[in-house]
């Protein structure tokens, strides 16, 4: 049976007090809509799941981290959660839900593009602090609206992060490309028979690229009705689906070079192998040893995996990390 999210109007002090463990979301039905201000704070010593709406993983959410908090939901089981924007969710046990943030407004859903226009420009968290400088010109897809006590808007442009509107000019996301943070460092061949279209960022038509030819890619763009695209570089995009893709050697099961990350990896179930950047086990971790972690890395299968060494890598569903 599948468990359905509902965003219901219930108060989060009495959600919050019935709660003791969490259930796994399946599939969403959204309902009615409650808005909040309220800020979540993860309590759960090793973090907490961030799902979609679908129950998926998203990723996890580190101790003692806040989010905004927009909306109540439950699923089908009775189940509550919370709604950090963007169909992401939280289970109400894993976070201390506490008084309005830095908003006073709850975020808006929008689906529209900012693009950077003033040096210096730089993100905020919930909590009003500063989280990560955009380059001058960037440009950032728009999840949500929200609004300080003096009413100045702010744009959710990623998970927990939000810019002043102030810092640029707003698109229309139907006809935008928007590049994303995923690397995608590989070598595209166009496999659709009449060629694949090459586009601008407003998707205007540049050329026609012939069927077999190659070409490399760095990085992923978005369009507002969701469809990816590849970046050959510059102001040029292909449809993912009008090519395929090879990964460099140098990186063998993985779409890229590891990202720097600092915590600790506590194995915890049977069996688990670290593995070598071609995929092939060469150490046994026994359950319940720990492993500074200096980087995370995606497989082409989209699992995620935490580097422990030089060259050992363990896959992140095999135990729990704490960030530093």
């Amino acid at each position: 049976m599948k468990h359905m999210i509902r965003l219901g109007v219930f108060g989060l002090t009495a959600l919050l007090s019935g709660v003791t463990s969490q259930s796994t979301v399946q599939a969403a039905l959204i309902t009615d809509q409650q808005q909040t201000a309220e800020v979540a704070t993860i309590n759960q010593v090793g973090g907490t799941a961030l799902l979609d709406a679908a129950g998926n993983v998203i990723r996890q959410l580190p101790y003692g981290s806040c989010w905004q908090v927009d909306q109540v939901a439950t699923d089908s089981n009775g189940a509550h959660y919370l709604s950090l924007g963007g169909h992401q969710y939280i289970s109400t046990a894993a976070a201390t839900v506490t008084g309005t943030g830095f908003f006073t407004v709850a975020a808006q859903a929008m689906q529209d593009v900012i693009t950077i226009d003033q040096h210096n420009a730089y993100t905020v968290n919930s909590a009003g602090q500063k989280v990560q400088t955009l380059p001058d010109g960037s440009q950032w897809r728009i999840n949500a609206a929200a609004a300080t006590a003096d009413g100045e808007t702010y744009y959710l442009i990623g998970a927990d992060q939000y810019v002043a509107a102030d810092l640029g000019t707003l698109q229309s996301a139907e006809t935008q490309l928007t590049l994303t943070n995923n690397e995608n460092d590989g070598i595209v061949t166009v496999t659709a028979a009449d060629g694949a279209v090459l586009v601008n960022h407003n998707e205007q038509t540049l050329r026609t690229l012939p069927a077999g030819s190659q070409w490399q890619t760095k990085r992923i763009a978005v369009d507002g009705r969701g469809r990816i695209y590849d970046c050959l570089g510059g102001d040029q995009f292909v449809a993912s689906s009008a090519v395929s893709i090879r990964y460099p050697a140098v990186y063998g099961i993985f779409t890229h070079a590891p990202v720097t990350a600092n915590g600790v990896f506590t194995v915890t179930k049977e069996n688990v192998f670290a593995v070598s950047r071609t995929g092939k086990p060469i150490q046994h971790l026994t359950s319940g040893s720990q492993w500074r972690v200096v980087g995370t890395a995606i497989a082409a299968d989209s699992h995620v995996y935490y580097q422990i060494s030089t060259d050992q890598y363990v896959a992140a569903d095999e135990g729990q990390i704490v960030y530093d």
